[in-house]
């Protein structure tokens, strides 16, 4: 990671980032935290967490590691008083967690779904709520809701769409 802030615009915004151990919401923690962002790093990996962190602060950066279920609404409201208290407020919060499973509609569990939907639906409830709870009125804030890209693609555990 580059410690050379690409948009110093950034600076002094804090950001909630949901399923940041890997992936999307990886690059987006690393990606804020070059541009000047404090970062919350939140995601059922725990040493996933903690691994992004530890690079994001190696380059110069700011971020906190905070594991947890976003399904579970008072480890997402915890997490983010204790980032609150860390910098004051939350500007924003990505909601970007996520749980697809990649398979024929037809063999999904009432289980896979209930996570499913808990994580993604409910998750993206429990980081809006995290961020009406510590934002500045005054300044604004904002909610940014991830979306699957598999909505226009046909794989063999799906059913084309005419999206």
């Amino acid at each position: 990671m580059n410690a050379v802030a690409t948009y110093p615009g950034l600076s002094g915004q804090h950001v909630f980032i949901t399923g940041a151990a890997r992936g999307l919401g990886r690059s987006m923690a690393e990606k804020l935290a070059r541009c000047g962002a404090t970062v919350a790093v939140t995601d059922v990996d725990a040493g996933g967490c903690e691994e992004v962190v530890t690079g994001i602060r190696a380059a110069g950066g700011a971020a906190f590691a905070y594991p947890v279920d976003v399904a579970v609404r008072e480890q997402m409201l915890n997490a983010a008083a204790q980032f609150c208290r860390q910098g004051g407020r939350i500007d924003a919060v990505i909601n970007n967690a996520m749980l697809l499973r990649y398979e024929p509609v037809e063999t999904i569990t009432a289980e896979t779904l209930t996570r499913m939907t808990a994580i993604g639906i409910n998750g993206s409830i429990w980081g809006t709520q995290a961020l009406l709870a510590h934002y500045d009125a005054a300044r604004g804030g904002a909610i940014i809701n991830m979306a699957s890209p598999w909505r226009r693609r046909v794989s063999p555990t799906r059913r084309p769409t005419a999206w």
